[in-house]
């Protein structure tokens, strides 16, 4: 047997036949051998990426363990399923045998591939998903013309009493009316999410729908979400809602003038008293109207609301603001937010009704787009805290305007950081404070607080500061605030500041 590079011993590549100093080599030969290196250098990677794919620590997951992440990851993802089946052939014949990877029927601006290439696509998906609760998310923004909008629905049809999360935006409200006509009362059993959206493609087109949409009962429903859409379209029993939001439309709200943004009080109340479960309540962009007998006759009993803990009124005008809070008997409401739009007009907090009882647990309190820190508007912040002694949390954002002149007055900060004459504190278990927009703010007052609550006894210490879009502030207080609160956040004010667009009714995307 001959020994290796012996005489007798066969090279192991045929390369090494090649003299360097040959002056005239085989060209051809050496391309060859040129390919050949290659293609057997592309096996050698593939079989090493097959056994690293081997070993990977993924395929010692269970496949039952998989298949939930697969599950989690579907959600509401427009291209998630199809994603998994390119990776490998084993996550490919995983998810098609789970069938809760295709229990999610997404049409919304992503798509791109037409109508009809995503009616084959439910096709599919809704074999897939097999006896599968469905979550069906539908933009009909995205649909051509009303017979389109048919054949979506109508695909969908046969398939929706099986449905637990259902949500739909329609550009017309006639559009609204195709969901009484598909689906009738089959889907009210096994809701539990509900989203039903009317945004008008021009503000003419700003119409209510007419009809009752939904009716009987509906009793695993635990979150409503409706926009620009009156509350007499849903006829129905709510025994366990727990979330709900309603909101005209965003666009019209600052023309007041247009009947379609009108609601009507009652009708809010009515479907309250109807959802004794409620947890939550947030109502936006609305203008409400009252009849004359509620105007000059006895206030209607207010609505017990036992489990109200969150609260959120925002772009509401001051009065009716105050007449749906006042509305509401909400013995353990814990968080209040209060959005107001400066562009509009200009609100403080003296409409706040300080003698509502829920203010007295509250201890999450969010003000934004008030004019609060200076002059007599200050005046009604301090009766109102004085009011909210339970307070943990406070945010304040004062309104972002092309003067950008928001003034804040020392006697505010100097209120937070020292007793009164009786000995008491300003929000006494005050422990996240949050300042965004206040021109006025250097520093020096904010640092006078935590000092101040960090060395007394009897107030809590501050654990959270944010400080954002402050111009004045002085970054180098940044050192001495960290030493006195746990968390410390500042974000340093943009150049130029935001201003909020000027409506323009010609421009395509605006209602969006």
């Amino acid at each position: 047997m001959a020994k290796p590079g012996g005489p007798g011993s066969t090279p192991r590549h045929t390369a090494t036949n090649f003299d360097d100093n040959d002056d005239d080599p085989d060209l051809d030969e050496l391309e060859r051998r040129v390919l050949e290196l290659k293609r057997e250098l592309e096996r050698a990677r593939l079989t090493r990426d097959r056994a690293l794919s081997r070993r990977a620590p993924m395929r010692k997951v269970p496949n039952e363990l998989l298949a939930r992440v697969f599950e989690l990851g579907a959600y509401g993802d427009i291209f998630f399923a199809t994603t998994l089946c390119e990776v490998n052939r084993h996550w490919r014949d995983l998810a098609i045998v789970t069938p809760s990877v295709w229990a999610n029927v997404v049409l919304n601006p992503q798509w791109q591939l037409g109508i009809d290439a995503f009616l084959r696509r439910m096709t599919v998906f809704l074999e897939r998903a097999q006896h599968c609760l469905l979550l069906v998310d539908l933009d009909l923004y995205c649909v051509d013309n009303e017979q389109r909008a048919h054949d979506v629905l109508q695909a969908i049809a046969p398939h929706v009493s099986r449905c637990f999360s259902f949500s739909i935006s329609v550009p017309q409200p006639e559009w609204m009316d195709f969901i009484g006509q598909h689906f009738g009362g089959e889907m009210a059993t096994k809701m539990e999410k509900m989203a039903l959206r009317f945004k008008p493609t021009s503000p003419w087109a700003a119409a209510y729908v007419q009809s009752t949409i939904l009716q009987g009962a509906m009793p695993l429903l635990h979150t409503l979400c409706l926009e620009g859409l009156p509350l007499t379209i849903l006829d129905a029993a709510l025994p366990g809602l727990r979330t709900l939001e309603y909101k005209q439309f965003e666009d019209l709200y600052s023309y007041p003038q247009n009947s379609a943004a009108i609601t009507p009080l009652s009708d809010l109340t009515n479907l309250l008293r109807l959802s004794e479960s409620l947890e939550e309540l947030k109502v936006e962009y609305c203008s409400f109207c009252t009849p004359d007998e509620s105007l000059f006759g006895d206030p209607d009993p207010q609505v017990p609301l036992r489990k109200l803990a969150s609260l959120t009124i925002g772009y509401v005008d001051a009065g009716f603001a105050t007449l749906l809070m006042e509305a509401i008997d909400a013995p353990n409401l814990t968080k209040l937010s209060l959005r107001c739009d400066p562009m509009r007009q200009h609100q403080d907090s003296w409409w706040i009704p300080v003698n509502w009882s829920p203010l007295r647990g509250l201890t999450s309190l969010y003000l934004d787009g008030f004019r609060i820190l200076d002059g007599s508007p200050l005046i009604a912040l301090v009766k109102l805290l004085s009011v909210t002694q339970q307070l943990r949390t406070l945010s304040i954002h004062t309104p972002v305007t092309i003067a950008n002149h928001t003034t804040a007055s020392p006697q505010f900060f100097a209120g937070l950081s020292k007793q009164n004459r009786q000995g008491q504190w300003l929000c006494p278990y005050l422990v996240d404070f949050t300042i965004i927009n206040c021109s006025a703010v250097t520093g020096q007052e904010l640092l006078n607080i935590v000092r101040a609550r960090d060395q007394a006894l009897n107030v809590a210490t501050i654990g959270s500061l944010t400080i954002k879009e402050c111009t004045s502030f002085d970054v180098m207080m940044l050192d001495e605030l960290v030493q006195h609160v746990q968390y410390l956040t500042h974000v340093p004010p943009t150049s130029p500041p935001v201003i909020p667009p000027t409506p323009n009714w010609n421009h395509g995307s605006f209602f969006t």
